[in-house]
């Protein structure tokens, strides 16, 4: 029997059923849910969510009562500044709203900005999804050979990354929906370069939302695709652990922007903007960010918006660990976050909510999947196989249409 769920005074009551539950005398256990924020913790407060999804909190279990202050400063210094108590186990916040009026307050809010009006796609779904395949391919092993290269020591050869940032960012301009869907697709085996190109094709997508110039959408499409390259130094063992990391593999993830940054920087041909994506995309507006810890007024804006993709991303995507969020679930985290973590201004742009959102969207819609599947088939192995017609490397062209992106880790 499912939970039942309903409204009582200034709660969010949920009832849970003994079947599922454990059973008590009466029959079943009251929930009340509120959203606070994380200086409004005392001890005795019981968390049922630390709304940390794009890092990892610093406790074994998510929920629990707070027994000590260590624990209160623990999660005020994992950077977590809203998490939901449930006030039937423990200290009721009269003032807070509950878990569903905080939501709904949310709902509206995006709901304004999913209004405004967007442009028209050039060519259909169908006719992109052709050149699509064939470029996520093609990216993913460019992708691949920096990663080995950079274990080897070798520098990047943007000779190969050129052509992958100019045949994503074509196809962009096309049709955003047929990449991005497309990009829904990840195998355990290719998840880390699946997400360069993923964060790479979302953030050229976001940097033509904003009107930005073809020279800056290019470096940031550099950027994107090349932003998680320290990451070829930190052990296959930690990258794809399926439990928490301990504190020793945590500090080892978060040497892989600065580990990158040096790699690049090897590469004569590197520009100052991937550079900057490079080593900045985990810095966060309030100072809790690493490697550095800038804050809002020292992180640029194209580090920002690459911070905004890459969690957006990570949280969306199904891994070993972690269940992916709808698309609409994860615009409505990031939007929260956005009051510490992000710049709302870039959190509310419009037309990026419309893209991630529609696109990635109609990518599950039952009448998109014949697209996919007829350009995409899966072998027994669950690894990708792309028609042998579309497996060469596609070069940019004139005749492409266009002129000239329960534990979540993002690491």
């Amino acid at each position: 029997m499912d939970d039942k769920k309903f409204m009582c005074g200034n709660g969010l009551v949920i009832l849970h059923y003994p079947s599922r539950w454990r059973r008590l005398t009466y029959g079943w256990t009251i929930a009340m849910l509120k959203k606070i924020d994380s200086s409004q913790l005392r001890v005795g407060m019981a968390i049922h969510d630390l709304d940390c999804g794009w890092m990892e909190h610093p406790f074994v279990r998510a929920k629990f009562v707070l027994s000590t202050d260590d624990e209160i400063r623990k999660i005020t210094r994992a950077g977590i500044r809203n998490v939901v108590i449930d006030c039937s186990k423990g200290i009721d916040v009269e003032s807070a709203p509950t878990l569903e009026e905080a939501r709904a307050k949310t709902e509206e809010e995006l709901t304004v900005i999913a209004s405004k009006p967007v442009k028209q796609v050039r060519t259909s779904l169908g006719e992109e999804m052709q050149r699509a395949v064939g470029i996520r391919r093609q990216a993913v092993n460019v992708v691949r050979t920096v990663m080995q290269d950079a274990r080897l020591g070798k520098a990047v050869e943007m000779e190969n990354v050129s052509p992958v940032v100019q045949n994503i960012t074509e196809s962009i301009l096309r049709n955003n929906g047929a990449l991005l869907s497309l990009m829904r697709i990840k195998t355990k085996d290719d998840y880390t370069f699946l997400h360069s190109v993923s964060v790479c094709t979302l953030l050229v997508a976001f940097c033509r939302s904003r009107g930005m110039d073809e020279d800056t959408i290019y470096e940031a499409g550099i950027g994107g695709l090349l932003h998680d390259t320290g990451k070829a130094l930190v052990p296959d063992s930690i990258l794809n652990k399926p439990g928490r990391l301990t504190d020793e593999e945590f500090a080892i993830i978060k040497k892989h922007p600065r580990d990158g940054y040096d790699i690049l920087r090897q590469t004569p041909e590197i520009g100052q903007i991937p550079l900057d994506i490079t080593l900045h995309h985990h810095e966060r507006r309030d100072g809790s960010g690493y490697p550095e810890m800038q804050n809002e007024g020292e992180i640029s804006e194209l580090a920002q918006m690459a911070a905004i993709v890459d969690v957006y991303d990570a949280i969306t995507s199904d891994r070993s660990y972690h269940k992916g969020m709808p698309a609409a679930e994860a615009l409505r985290k990031i939007y929260e976050w956005s009051k510490f973590h992000f710049n709302p201004t870039l959190t509310q742009d419009p037309a990026a909510h419309h893209a991630w959102k529609r696109t990635i969207a109609d990518g599950g819609r039952e009448d998109c999947l014949p697209l996919l599947h007829k350009h995409i088939r899966h072998t027994r192995t669950g690894k990708m196989s792309v028609p042998r017609e579309e497996e060469g490397i596609l070069k940019p062209g004139r005749d492409s249409g266009a002129h000239g992106n329960n534990i979540v880790r993002i690491g």
